[in-house]
């Protein structure tokens, strides 16, 4: 199960949105609305399947590495770039030296959607790097 919680300026909650293998369901608070629908209703939105274990590789910054084909990867000084083909996807992840991704890319074939997901702060965990 995925739980996301979308907050704006002065730390408000926007939405909450939980998504199962089969369901997603998100609580728009600025205007009252609730949404309970088949996870493939996503499908309208990002460029990606609905497909669970995708959708969560995708937020949580995990290298999609046995589905990527064509992979090319480039080193800069600070990133490691890797780009490739997933089905009827095009990635580009760039991922910081200390293996921490800093932002994907997605893009279906068409060029009609796209998701860009930036990693911008980390907090440590029980003290992990």
């Amino acid at each position: 199960m995925i739980w996301i919680s979308f907050t704006g300026p002065f730390n408000i909650e926007g939405a909450r949105v939980k998504i199962t293998p089969t369901r997603f369901e998100m609580i728009n608070k600025l205007n009252g609305s609730y949404y309970d629908m088949p996870l493939s209703f996503i499908e309208n939105y990002i460029p990606i399947e609905a497909n669970f274990e995708l959708i969560e590789n995708l937020i949580v910054g995990n290298l999609f590495e046995k589905e990527i084909k064509k992979q090319k990867i480039e080193t800069n000084i600070n990133t490691y770039v890797v780009k490739g083909d997933i089905t009827n996807l095009e990635t580009t992840y760039i991922i910081l030296k200390n293996g921490k991704p800093e932002s994907i890319d997605a893009q279906n074939n068409s060029g009609d959607k796209q998701v860009n997901i930036v990693f911008e702060k980390y907090e440590k965990v029980d003290n992990q790097e």
